[in-house]
């Protein structure tokens, strides 16, 4: 599941966590996002063919001044999307580790179908299931706090990732420009 998803699930359980709408059972999926909130993959920004230009030095045999616009930007804004990376990453809340009283993991049975999941480690046929006390977790400023510390991160890594797909596409434009359209089509088949 990818960033948008999981923030859509968490979205979906706020107003029960901050006391906005009347308490009900926090469903495995909300819980599982809530457990998973602190997990944030590097996503991969590397243009092979861009950094062996530039880690050999022949990034200026390119004449086109506009293609050369787009990558410098793309190199700067990499830059600081990975810079932020490393923040981010640098202080994790394991909000079940932090909280155990609010979220218990426990040894569960492995639903039939069930793809991915929790289960390093779990043995055959088992996955580890966060169960979340909804009405605990309402009450407890400190774990709120957290919490909100982390869909900050998912919130900025999803900005970062919209603005990497944004600079791709513009990349992807000036040199359909440059090449022709069927050039760089055929490159994508």
């Amino acid at each position: 599941m990818g960033l948008n998803e999981r923030a859509g699930a968490l979205m979906g359980v706020n107003p029960v966590l901050f006391s906005q709408e009347p308490s009900r059972h926090i469903s495995d999926l909300e819980c599982r996002h809530i457990v998973a909130s602190h997990v944030f993959r590097r996503p991969p920004d590397e243009l092979p063919v861009l950094d062996e230009m530039l880690s050999t030095g022949r990034f200026d045999v390119l004449q086109d001044e506009d293609i050369k616009e787009h990558l410098r930007n793309y190199v700067l804004f990499r830059g600081r999307a990975r810079a932020y990376y490393e923040e981010a990453t640098n202080e994790l809340f394991r909000l079940h580790s932090r909280f155990p009283d609010l979220i218990a993991i426990g040894r569960v049975p492995t639903e039939a179908g069930l793809v991915g999941g929790w289960t390093a480690l779990s043995g055959e046929g088992f996955r580890w299931g966060p169960v979340c006390d909804g009405e605990k977790m309402r009450a407890s400023q400190a774990f709120l706090n957290e919490y909100v510390d982390n869909l900050s991160r998912i919130g900025s890594m999803t900005l970062f990732t919209e603005q990497r797909q944004e600079h791709l596409k513009e990349l992807e434009s000036a040199l359909s420009a440059r090449l022709g359209a069927t050039a760089i089509s055929g490159l994508q088949e």
